[in-house]
């Protein structure tokens, strides 16, 4: 003698499960909300080596693109070989100093100012910028000239943090060969938005807390409506 087991019939609740579409939905295509911020990242890899010009080493100039609109701002990176120095330079500084506020981080004096080397993942808005001497910090000079701000003597990576349009920061990777020539390959450089917070080697925007939150909640309200699908068409096989 064979049983039937009779089940409970299935009820959808349609306000829910359109609350769970729109929630999913908006975490899912919603990438305005996600993308609150922007990072510009463009790769490099230039040598700027012992190929001269009058004496002087072919310079390497970046743009940074102010966010809004408006003229790009010009960062130089060149080599001396007369003098075995790497340099950073403020083009627009030097051009024109009351159209931007460009900076390079660094440490000043009055004959001279010094650019930092900064690590990996260190926050580029909060560190201390100087404007140089005529728009140009020193990055390696020589052996080193016994000042203590020689930073980027030894061979490897290093950041260079830079600030400009007076609220945008950025950064620049160098790989340098080591004193006594100072030569240095210019690897990639990055700058964010308006108003936005960047750290040394950071080529993708972090979402807000908000955006992060809205995204869990759309992955939750997906998975239920999944699983009310699933339970509904079990039902109606059974």
């Amino acid at each position: 003698m064979s049983s039937k087991i009779r089940r409970k019939p299935v009820s959808m609740d349609v306000k829910r499960l359109a609350s769970y579409a729109i929630v999913g939905s908006t975490a899912v295509a919603g990438s305005s909300e996600v993308a609150e911020a922007g990072i510009t990242y463009t790769s490099v890899n230039f040598l700027v080596a012992d190929t001269t010009a009058n004496g002087i080493a072919i310079a390497r100039n970046l743009s940074f693109a102010p966010t809004g609109g408006g003229a790009n701002w010009n960062f130089e990176l060149g080599h001396s070989l007369d003098l075995n120095l790497a340099f950073a330079g403020d083009l627009n500084g030097r051009n024109n100093p009351a159209q931007f506020a460009g900076r390079v981080v660094g440490a000043g004096a009055t004959a001279a100012s010094y650019v930092s080397k900064l690590t990996f993942g260190a926050l580029v808005n909060n560190q201390p910028f100087v404007g140089g001497v005529g728009g140009v910090g020193t990055m390696a000079y020589g052996a080193g000239n016994g000042n203590g701000n020689q930073n980027f003597l030894a061979p490897g990576v290093g950041f260079i943090g830079v600030r400009f349009n007076t609220d945008q920061f950025g950064w620049i990777r160098v790989n340098m060969n080591g004193a006594p020539g100072n030569a240095f390959t210019i690897v990639d450089y990055a700058y964010a938005d308006r108003g936005e917070t960047i750290t040394a080697g950071q080529i993708t925007a972090v979402p807000e807390p908000s955006s992060l939150a809205l995204l869990a909640l759309g992955s939750a309200g997906i998975l239920a409506w999944r699983r009310k699908k699933k339970g509904l068409n079990t039902a109606r096989s059974a």
